[in-house]
Formats: C-alpha cells, sequence, structure tokens
C-alpha cells in the first residue's frame, strides 16, 4: 500500500507543471500572461490575441526574413496561430497564454528546420 501511494505521488502532475506537448515543442513556443476581465468572453479574447499576433508577426517577419528563416515576404493570418492543449487558461485573475506559430503554405524556409513553425527566439 506504501508503495501504491508513493508511485501515486511520484506520478501526479501539477497545474503549474508543463505539459509533455509544452517540453517536446519547447523550442517552438512562446507565451503571454494578460489581464483578464471577466466580463469579456475567453473565445473574444483569444480571437483578439491571434489577430493581433499574426499582424504583429507578418510585419517582423516581412522585415527581418533571416531571423524568421524565410527567403521571401509571407502573411500570416489568426489561423497560423495555434495555442498549446489546455491554453489559454485562466489563472486567479489573469490569462496565462501558451501558444505556437505556424509558417503558411506558400513559406520557403532559407535552412531547413524540423517542424513549419517560427522559432522561439522570434516569438519572444
Amino acid at each position: 500500500l506504501l508503495l501504491f501511494t508513493f508511485l501515486c505521488i511520484a506520478d501526479a502532475s501539477y497545474h503549474g507543471d508543463p505539459s509533455r506537448q509544452e517540453i517536446e515543442l519547447f523550442e517552438w513556443t512562446s507565451g503571454a500572461r494578460l489581464p483578464y476581465c471577466t466580463d469579456a468572453p475567453l473565445n473574444d479574447i483569444a480571437a483578439i490575441f491571434k489577430k493581433a499576433i499574426s499582424g504583429y508577426i507578418t510585419t517582423y517577419c516581412n522585415a527581418n526574413q533571416t531571423h524568421c528563416n524565410i527567403k521571401r515576404k509571407v502573411i500570416f493570418g489568426p489561423q497560423h496561430v495555434m495555442f498549446l492543449d489546455g491554453f489559454p487558461r485562466r489563472e486567479f485573475d489573469s490569462l496565462n497564454l501558451r501558444f505556437m506559430v505556424i509558417l503558411p503554405h506558400n513559406a520557403l524556409t532559407r535552412e531547413k528546420q524540423i517542424r513549419p513553425l517560427l522559432h522561439r527566439s522570434v516569438l519572444a
């Protein structure tokens, strides 16, 4: 019984622990913590966030193609911003967002990369 209890405690994951997906995609993800207004629906805030991030990334990557590892200008849309499993989520009075940005289909990369995602250094 003691061994079983120990194994259950050792295997337990806590709310603040990174998920397997977060660990596997660490080099390709970023995050933000924003103040959260309880009157605003979570889906509306997520949609506004995706639109804002995609606009920022489009502007940044078109001006810094080498850093974004792209050969020519591309347009990122809200559909290219993906939240990790379990995000966005409310934590006390703030909204925790963990996301990644997928390269558009017409994006040509300068160097071969493992995944069709923007690197963490671009999202920082």
